[in-house]
Order: structure tokens, then C-alpha cells, then sequence
């Protein structure tokens, strides 16, 4: 009888690690997902606002341009 609530036991607490261990690796995996995205959208952020500084940087350079070619037309 003893053999039976040994044996009893174990397959239950096997289970019941099995059951942990899934949980466990569950919940590891959703927090390495929730990184990635976390900086994924960090990059995509900072990318728009590069993108952003250059795009003013050129229209910057433009406008010096424009000016430069006026104020060159006006003064000959």
C-alpha cells in the first residue's frame, strides 16, 4: 500500500511541476515579447524624429540657398 501512495505522489507532483514549468515558460516568453516590442517601437520613434531633422535640415538648406541666389540677383 505504501508503493501506491509513493508512486501517487510523485505523478502528482511531476504534474504539478510540469504545470509550473509551462506557466513559468509562458510568462518568460511574453516578457521577452513585451521587450521587444518596447524597443522596437523605440526605434521606430526614433527614427521618425531623425527622419524629421533631416527633413528640416534640408528644407533649411534650401531656404539658405534661395536666399543666397536673391541676395546675389539683387546686389550685381
Amino acid at each position: 500500500m505504501n508503493i501506491i501512495i509513493i508512486i501517487a505522489a510523485v505523478l502528482i507532483s511531476l504534474a504539478i511541476g510540469i504545470l509550473i514549468g509551462m506557466v513559468y515558460r509562458k510568462k518568460v516568453a511574453e516578457s521577452k515579447i513585451q521587450g521587444a516590442e518596447n524597443e522596437a517601437k523605440r526605434l521606430i520613434d526614433l527614427a521618425k524624429k531623425e527622419a524629421q531633422n533631416l527633413k528640416k535640415e534640408e528644407i533649411f538648406k534650401i531656404l539658405r540657398n534661395f536666399r543666397c541666389r536673391n541676395t546675389n540677383r539683387w546686389s550685381n
